[in-house]
Formats: structure tokens, C-alpha cells, sequence
């Protein structure tokens, strides 16, 4: 409710402010933008586990989870109009503040927080475990854990309050958007090796992260920059590239031994590959 962080520039003769202002602020009372609630969900689940034998266990587990009224911070909001000795929108005469003239402005942009959209996520957990297998004159244990994302979307449209979607603005930029829906990895797995041998232990992690990608309208044109495109008019070709990463492995690697039933020295290394 209270989060504040702002910048003070000097530009065109003048300071200006930009960056997130508290909910409470000003600023977002004349925006519009509605006190915080608590964010509501609805969470579903439904799975299977088996123990085919006392060493060798599996789960598998679905699970939908929708969030209404989720909180999310907003893009930059920002409009030419307020460049106007007279602003023609709320969002502009808001902007432009006590300045007079064109040209000039108090607040350069303006986030905050802001129950503003509804989300589902949707997908599967697997976690299987083999013990006790006999491996020279140790013991042997096998873990394996992994996620898939089935969805992750944004339902409906953004929550905006009425002098942004007046000025023809949204608290939702394409970037934002891709953060929300594309920011992390479409799955995920951790195959964990555990071997033990009289007082000694070796623990050995392998985590995979899957693709993920990056959709950043600072890449080289902003938003409109374009006007040109046959398909979409109001839609920068900038939009259609996005930062793609390639899956990753991140392996760890721990070294333990116990002195007593009570003392156990250990050392950690992780990231060896430096991934």
C-alpha cells in the first residue's frame, strides 16, 4: 500500500518526477486507481500417488490455480498530450500538474500497484523417489522432481482506471504482459543422486530450466513507433521480437561426513559449471 520509489530529473528547464507512487498518493487518487484488497483464489488439485514397493514411490498432481483482483505493478503510464499547453485528457492534466506552457510537465510517468487483472495458472508436478539401492558398499537413492505449465494467462482484460483508458493508455504494456505470461520457465526438473557409504555422503543435483523468452518494448522502438504495419496499424513491429533462452542445466554438488550422531561437517558447491 505505502511502497514509494520516485525519481527526480532535471530536463527541458524544469524537474520532473517519474516512477511508483504509493497507492495512497495523490497521484493515484486523481488517477482513479482504487484502494488494494486482498487478492481472492480459487486452487484446484487432483492427483495419484503409488508405492509399487517400500524403496520405489511416484506422485503426479494437476492443479489450476485462478487469482481474481491480483495485484500487479504497472507499466510506465505516460502520454503526449501532457506536452500540450492544455492537456485534453484527465491523464494529460494530471501529468502536465502545475506547469504552464507547452512543452512542460511535473511528472514525466507514473506506476503503482493495482488489483488489475485475473490469472490462470494450470499444470503438473511429478516427484518420484527410489531408495536404498545397492551400489558397492554404500546405499544409492534417486530423486526426481519436475513441473510443466499447462497455462499461465491472463484472463479477460486489465482493470484501467477511467482517466488512462481515456487517454488511450493501460497499466498493462506488451512488456508487463511477458513477464506475467512468459517470465518463467515452461518446465522444470531436479534429478538428485544421494549416495552414502559409512560416514561419508555425496549429494549430487542436476536442476533443468526450460525456455523461456522476453518480450522488451525498449529493444529498439517504442510502442507506435511503427505505423506502417499492414496487419495491425497500432502495432510495433518491435513487438513481434522477443528474447529467447535456451534450456539450462545447474548442477550442485555437496560432500558430507559425520563425526558423531551429532556433528556433521559439509561442503557445497554450487553451480560448478557456472551456468
Amino acid at each position: 500500500i505505502y511502497a514509494q520509489s520516485t525519481q527526480a530529473s532535471f530536463a527541458a528547464g524544469t524537474i520532473q518526477l517519474s516512477g511508483l507512487f504509493n497507492n495512497r498518493s495523490k497521484q493515484a487518487f486523481a488517477l482513479g486507481v482504487p484502494l488494494l484488497k486482498p487478492e481472492k483464489s480459487d486452487n484446484f488439485t487432483a492427483g495419484i500417488g503409488v508405492s509399487p514397493s517400500k524403496n520405489f514411490s511416484f506422485t503426479l498432481d494437476f492443479y489450476s490455480i485462478t487469482i481474481k483482483e491480483r495485484i500487479v505493478y504497472s507499466s510506465s503510464i505516460n502520454t503526449s498530450d501532457k506536452l500540450l499547453a492544455n492537456p485534453t485528457t484527465e491523464l494529460g492534466r494530471i501529468l502536465k500538474g502545475n506547469s504552464t506552457g507547452a512543452g512542460t510537465f511535473d511528472l514525466a510517468s507514473v506506476q503503482f500497484f493495482i488489483n488489475g487483472i485475473k490469472t490462470q495458472t494450470q499444470g503438473l508436478d511429478l516427484v518420484a523417489n527410489y531408495k536404498n539401492i545397492n551400489l558397492g558398499s554404500g546405499k544409492l537413492g534417486i530423486n526426481l522432481a519436475g513441473n510443466y505449465t499447462l497455462k499461465n494467462k491472463i484472463v479477460g482484460t486489465p482493470n484501467n482506471p477511467a482517466a488512462i483508458k481515456s487517454a488511450n493508455a493501460t497499466i498493462l504494456s506488451t512488456q508487463i504482459i511477458s513477464l506475467l505470461e512468459e517470465g518463467r520457465p515452461l518446465y522444470k526438473a531436479v534429478l538428485g543422486l544421494d549416495y552414502h557409504v559409512n560416514k561419508f555422503s555425496v549429494n549430487l543435483n542436476n536442476t533443468l530450466f526450460g525456455t523461456t523468452q522476453f518480450q522488451d518494448l525498449d529493444n529498439g522502438a517504442n510502442y507506435g513507433t511503427y505505423i506502417s504495419n499492414a496487419i495491425d496499424p497500432d502495432r510495433s513491429p518491435m513487438e513481434d521480437i522477443k528474447q529467447r533462452f535456451s534450456p539450462g542445466v545447474v548442477t550442485d554438488l555437496n560432500l558430507g561426513y559425520n563425526f558423531t550422531d551429532n556433528i556433521d561437517f559439509s561442503v557445497t558447491v554450487n553451480n560448478i559449471f557456472n551456468v
